[in-house]
């Protein structure tokens, strides 16, 4: 999993590139990278990510928790219909908790409530 981040205004953006499959960046060191930016909204971009395996669910998951933890939110930005979409809206009860949004700008505008819904 190859991360990119960008800090804008109180989001960090982080673009997986590659798959997500929970290997490099850990979710610790996204935690500190938001403790140290005063970021309010972590935004996992994955829409150019080929695939997502089981540890990259876990990945996102670990992240979620350690961000709730601190008040903050998680936001996955996926392109509808693609594998990772599709994955991660079917796992059901796995899944359900994180905030699944149609593209980066869906991710960004989105309130704390609004998610896209669990389907395919």
């Amino acid at each position: 999993m190859s991360i990119i981040q960008r800090l804008l205004g109180r989001v960090l953006l982080l673009r997986c590139d590659g798959p997500l499959d929970g290997a490099g960046l850990s979710p610790q060191d996204v935690l500190d990278r938001v403790r140290a930016s005063g970021a309010r909204v972590v935004v996992v971009d994955v829409t150019q990510s080929p695939y997502v395996d089981s540890n990259g669910i876990r990945w996102l998951l670990k992240l979620q928790g350690f961000l709730e933890d601190l008040g903050r939110q998680l936001r996955i930005a996926a392109r509808r219909g693609a594998g990772v979409w599709r994955i991660l809206t079917m796992m059901g009860p796995v899944t359900r908790r994180l905030q699944i949004f149609e593209g980066i700008s869906g991710a960004w505008k989105a309130r704390p409530a609004q998610s896209a819904p669990a389907q395919s």
